[in-house]
């Protein structure tokens, strides 16, 4: 394991170095991978996942790096007015989910690319519940599906599959309209069963997907990152083979 990327927005107010003694003695020693190099990502919130895959495809592609270890975590804390469940009692917010990307070692699936948008002022705005932020909400996912395209030669036509958080019926319908997938093509089986945990509901959905559907090889899989300020859109194609 060349480096890992660790995504929380579970990051309190320790001092930066404090905070990397806490993830290596906690996360990585005990899995022995104290000498692996050790990157943060942090702020998008529902949205971490995004950028954690962003960063670690650039430690591959710009520092020839050969397999990177992403990890995605976060927990309420232990504080007054803080508890695990939010008051819609749905959303859970604290869940763990990791993946590998890597140069050298087999996959089920390539990483065709990654579109990302972000506008910052959304972050106290993107919490409430009016039209108008919600449609620059789903003005950002557009955006950042827009982006995927445009960087990867790929079309909404190109995916069969999406993965997305675990949020309401209404907004994974709208997910599926911008993207055109069908939405019976939406991954839904873990919102009764987890509601939202945060940023690991892409991978452990992702998870989901497989177990559930018989993906054909050569199809593709939409993974939607979405947070209250952050948008990202990775693409994903299920390989014909597993290369060894």
């Amino acid at each position: 394991m060349d480096a890992v990327v660790y995504a929380s927005c579970s990051y309190g107010v320790a001092p930066a170095t404090a905070q990397e003694e806490a993830v290596r003695s906690t996360v990585l020693e005990p899995f022995g991978l104290g000498a692996a190099r050790l990157f943060g990502v942090w702020l998008g919130e529902s949205g971490n996942l995004a950028s954690a895959m962003r960063l670690a495809r650039s430690l591959l592609v710009g520092a020839n790096l050969r397999t990177v270890l992403v990890v995605v975590a976060d927990a309420i804390p232990a504080q007054p007015g803080e508890y695990r469940a939010m008051p819609n009692a749905v959303t859970i917010n604290g869940d763990t989910a990791a993946c590998l990307l890597s140069t050298r070692l087999p996959g089920p699936y390539q990483l065709v690319g990654i579109g990302q948008a972000a506008a910052p002022a959304m972050a106290a705005a993107g919490r409430r519940r009016g039209l108008r932020e919600y449609l620059h909400f789903m003005s950002g996912v557009r955006s950042a599906l827009m982006l995927l395209y445009q960087t990867s030669g790929t079309t909404a036509e190109s995916y069969q599959w999406m993965v997305a958080n675990n949020y309401s019926a209404a907004n994974l319908d709208d997910f599926a309209d911008i993207a055109r997938i069908p939405h019976d093509r939406l991954f839904r089986g873990n919102v009764p069963r987890y509601g939202h945990l945060f940023a690991a509901d892409g991978l452990i959905n992702l998870a989901g997907l497989a177990e559930s559907t018989e993906i054909v090889p050569g199809e593709r899989v939409l993974l939607l990152s979405t947070g209250p300020f952050s948008w990202g859109a990775v693409g994903l194609l299920r390989l014909q083979e597993i290369r060894t």
